[in-house]
């Protein structure tokens, strides 16, 4: 495999996805390696998941529209993970994009209340105060797992049927959310992002995209033209290539480039590298490729031939 596109079905640019890029990194020398976007990336995503999410509980529910939800003091409550990271933002703005497409008797809550806005005491809140007297609550997570089945299902609806006081993440005091709304009222939906087909070809078209762009990418291949070795290091000289932003030279003591090093070097005047720290007495294998970035990913052309240096000095 020389070129790699990994699909995450994350929600959103947090922690998990820093992971797995952390995690691939490793893996770049090896191959031509693209992270794609997660679910909710472009406002045209939030906007299509609403939409979508919106039919789809409203298809399971006892309701034929929204608004015959809404006549009938019906609201839907999502609840996410919510994170600490920055991107917890998505959660607001998936709030205020289903706030702009009309619908006023949906709420998006997190199970860790994090950011604040989305905790469950203002989301029940919220609710209350806007008229609701009854709830369907339903996740926003690409996966009806643990999170469903125990946190919304279980806490958050016994808060919604009973209120009274529950626990809120980082205070050391409960909250009182007062009279619940009786537990006839609160139902739940155990069904996953993933499982509605609008989500999905999300995910196939930001994988798509990404294979497109990469395929229409063409990066020539450079050559290493000299190597010139001095004390504990060599001056690697490499042929120009047409449209490239950067290279990277790899090195080894082994032919087979086992264990090899590589230093980067941005787009220039110049067409050489100063490599440094070399086994004095040792020869090294020397290799060089371009590369161009496209939309924050780096497209590489394929590693040149190997050219050895004389001993290291």
């Amino acid at each position: 495999v020389k070129n790699l596109v990994v699909q995450p079905t994350h929600l959103m640019h947090g922690a998990e996805y820093d992971e797995l890029v952390e995690a691939l990194a490793p893996y770049k020398d090896k191959m031509t390696i693209t992270v794609s976007e997660p679910l909710l990336s472009t406002q045209e995503d939030k906007d299509t998941v609403a939409e979508a999410l919106i039919a789809e509980t409203v298809s399971k529910s006892d309701y034929d529209t929204i608004d015959a939800m809404k006549a009938d003091g019906a609201a839907i409550v999502y609840m996410g993970h919510g994170t600490a990271h920055e991107a917890n933002a998505t959660y607001t703005q998936m709030q205020e994009t289903i706030n702009k497409l009309g619908y006023t008797n949906v709420f998006v809550g997190t199970v860790e209340g994090n950011p604040p806005a989305t905790a469950l005491p203002v989301i029940f809140k919220a609710v209350k105060d806007a008229g609701f007297k009854k709830v369907i609550l339903r996740p926003m997570m690409v996966v009806a797992g643990d999170h469903a089945n125990n946190d919304m299902a279980g806490d958050w609806a016994d808060a919604f049927a009973e209120g009274g006081e529950v626990e809120v993440e980082g205070q050391d005091e409960p909250v009182d959310l007062g009279p619940g709304f009786g537990k006839e009222n609160v139902k739940c939906q155990i069904m996953g992002l993933g499982e509605i087909a609008a989500v999905q070809q999300i995910y196939v078209e930001h994988a798509g995209n990404v294979i497109n762009q990469k395929e229409d990418v063409k990066v020539g291949k450079s050559k290493v033209t000299k190597i010139a070795v001095a004390k504990k290091k060599a001056t690697v000289t490499y042929k120009k290539v047409a449209g490239a932003n950067g290279y990277e030279i790899r090195y080894s003591l082994k032919k087979n480039m086992k264990g090899a090093k590589t230093a980067k070097v941005t787009k220039g005047k110049t067409t050489k590298k100063v490599i440094k720290k070399l086994k004095k007495g040792k020869r090294y294998y020397f290799q060089v490729r371009a590369y161009k970035t496209v939309n924050g990913e780096k497209v590489y052309g394929n590693w040149s031939a190997k050219k050895r240096s004389k001993k290291i000095k």
